[in-house]
């Protein structure tokens, strides 16, 4: 949700590479997307830590498919419209996965279907910033 004066904005591209054995990846361990970017002088330690990320895409489940996300703070993870991965809070960099075979029934997917991953990640403490995808799926649709 967009709030004048309150939050801006910024569309930017989250590229995985393949990283071999049907593996993508996106990586970064000094992940401040925004530095430079926002209200001038709010950044702490030279960069803007305060920020969300969201991803909305869609994928079709083949079957076999995992994704890992690990990274800092808030992560929150949804697949077909029900919570896949919980990592609340402001912490450490943690770890979550999906074994979508195992937790098919759970999501409502079937294999040949069309569903929606969404990603929500807020970054809030001021030390350090990960954010890493590893996954499976080898197209998003991207919308």
């Amino acid at each position: 949700r967009d709030v004048e004066g309150v939050n801006m904005r910024f569309e930017l591209p989250i590229a995985l590479t393949e990283a071999g054995s049907g593996t993508y990846v996106f990586n970064d361990d000094d992940f401040f997307p925004l530095d430079g970017m926002g209200w001038p002088g709010e950044e702490t330690h030279g960069h803007n830590f305060h920020f969300t990320t969201e991803i909305h895409t869609t994928f079709q489940y083949l079957g076999g498919e995992v994704f890992t996300f690990r990274g800092d703070d808030d992560v929150f993870i949804f697949v077909n419209g029900r919570l896949a991965v919980d990592l609340g809070g402001i912490h450490v960099v943690e770890e979550g996965s999906i074994h979508f075979d195992s937790r098919a029934s759970e999501f409502g997917i079937e294999i040949g279907g069309i569903y929606d991953l969404d990603i929500f990640h807020a970054e809030r403490h001021v030390t350090e910033s990960h954010f890493r995808i590893e996954t499976t799926i080898d197209c998003f649709i991207l919308y």
